[in-house]
Formats: C-alpha cells, sequence, structure tokens
C-alpha cells in the first residue's frame, strides 16, 4: 500500500497492521470526531498539531514490514 497525507485514516487503519501502534505513539490515540476516519491523514495530524513527515514516515515503515505476498 502506497502511503501519503492524502490516504484515509480509514484505508490506514484497514491496511496497516500495527498502525495504531503507530499512530497513538504520535499521539494520536483516539479519534474525537468520528468523521475523522474518512479524512486524509495530513488533515488529522494538522488538527491536533502532529508533524505529518514523522508520521508518515513511521507507518510507511510498518507497512514495508508486512509480509509480501
Amino acid at each position: 500500500m502506497l502511503i501519503d497525507e492524502n490516504t484515509t485514516l480509514e484505508a490506514i487503519l484497514e491496511n496497516v497492521p500495527g498502525a495504531i501502534t503507530v499512530l497513538a505513539k504520535h499521539g494520536l490515540h483516539s479519534l474525537s470526531c468520528p468523521s475523522e476516519i474518512y479524512m486524509p491523514i495530513r488533515m488529522v495530524a494538522q488538527s491536533r498539531g502532529i508533524p505529518i513527515e514523522h508520521l508518515i514516515d513511521d507507518l510507511r515503515l510498518a507497512c514495508n514490514a508486512l509480509p509480501k505476498g
């Protein structure tokens, strides 16, 4: 899966096992607004003051750690 700043939180949670751990590490512990799940990760991070570059890097690392096949 290609993850960029426009990837929705829903797509990340559905396709990247361990994404919850990565998100929590960056301060995204819960969704305060249910509609955030459908927003691009950039918007969710921005609303909480989370630096998007490091979050995207860590999500990509988690995605790359998945078994290929």
